[in-house]
């Protein structure tokens, strides 16, 4: 039986470098992991420039802010209560 997958957003803008490495470690991160993304550009979106703009990229679920700048995959699989090792 399949697991489910635990849907992240990854918050980015166009031509951000550290958006850019993120989203590599996660695409890596989610092959051996539960869990799998999707990404919100926020340029444009002014609710969204205000809430993350300065912090992008960021990796959340729901609302709950996970990762800032760079890809933590301690704080997700802690946050989860799964082992990085599963």
């Amino acid at each position: 039986m399949a697991r489910l997958k635990t849907e992240l957003t990854v918050y980015s803008r166009a031509g951000c470098h550290l958006c850019d490495a993120l989203i590599d470690e996660l695409t890596e991160f989610c092959r051996c992991h539960p869990f799998s993304y999707t990404t919100i550009e926020i340029s444009g979106n002014d609710e969204l420039e205000q809430r993350y703009g300065l912090k992008v990229p960021v990796v959340a679920y729901q609302d709950h802010v996970l990762c800032e700048y760079f890809f933590d995959s301690q704080v997700i699989t802690a946050y989860f209560g799964k082992s990085a090792e599963n």
